[in-house]
C-alpha cells in the first residue's frame, strides 16, 4: 500500500492566519525587529511550510504545497496533483495513484497555538492510498473505516 504524510512544521499551513512566507524580502535594518515580534505575538503566523512525503510502489517523493499547488522538493519524474482535498501521483510509466478519498485520511487533533483559548483543531496528517489504476484499464481500490484514538498531553501538575 501506500502513503502521503503531512510533517506539520509551526503551525499547519491551511490554519495559518498569516503566512510568513508571503512576507516582502528582503528584510533589512529595523524589518528584522519587526519581524520578529510579528512572529513571537501574533498565534497565527507560521514560519515554515508542511512537508508532504509520498511513499507508494517503491516510489517516493517529497512536496510542498503552496496555495493549493504543489511544489516538489525532490527531483523525480514522478507527477503530484492536489483535488482540493486529495492527491493523485503519476508514475512514469502511467500508472496513478489516488490518496486521500473516501475516508482514507488520518487526522490529528492539536491546539495550533498553544497557550492560548483557541480550541484544538483536526487537520490530516496522512492521506491513504485509495486506489489505483493502471495504464491497462486495470484498478486496485482500498477501503477504510475510522477509528478514532484518543489520549492528552501535556500536562502540568502544581
Amino acid at each position: 500500500m501506500g502513503s502521503i504524510t503531512r510533517a506539520v512544521k509551526d503551525v499547519p499551513d491551511n490554519l495559518s492566519g498569516l503566512d510568513i512566507q508571503k512576507v516582502n524580502l528582503p528584510i533589512v535594518g529595523d524589518d528584522h525587529f519587526n519581524l520578529g515580534n510579528l512572529i513571537a505575538n501574533s498565534p497565527g503566523v507560521d514560519s515554515e511550510r508542511d512537508i508532504f512525503s509520498l511513499n507508494v510502489d517503491g516510489i517516493s517523493s517529497k512536496f510542498l504545497l503552496i496555495d493549493n499547488e504543489i511544489q516538489k522538493i525532490t527531483l523525480d519524474d514522478i507527477k503530484i496533483e492536489f483535488g482540493g482535498e486529495y492527491f493523485i501521483a503519476t508514475s512514469t510509466n502511467g500508472t496513478k495513484y489516488f490518496f486521500g478519498e473516501e475516508n482514507a485520511i488520518e487526522e490529528t487533533k492539536a491546539r495550533p497555538y498553544p497557550g492560548t483559548f483557541i480550541p484544538p483543531t483536526f487537520y490530516p496528517t496522512s492521506y491513504l492510498l485509495s486506489h489505483v489504476d493502471y495504464p491497462n484499464g486495470q484498478k486496485l481500490k482500498f477501503t477504510y473505516s475510522k477509528n478514532r484514538v484518543s489520549y492528552q498531553d501535556n500536562i502540568s501538575q502544581n
